[in-house]
């Protein structure tokens, strides 16, 4: 019975997590992506900021 109703095995794409966000970027890029008390970055916002710190 435990393996029966435990059945929720799922096909994952492999897909890493940065590429995963730069789809949702290009899908939502206004969207809301952190808020975090005062401070609220959308997508493209949060992305040009993850970018700059690449380059250090």
């Amino acid at each position: 019975m435990v393996e029966e109703r435990n059945e929720t095995s799922v096909a994952v794409p492999q897909v890493s997590l940065p590429a995963l966000f730069e789809e949702q970027v290009a899908r939502t890029p206004c969207a809301d992506a952190l808020v975090c008390g005062e401070l609220t970055l959308s997508y493209e916002e949060l992305d040009a900021r993850v970018n700059r710190w690449r380059g250090c």
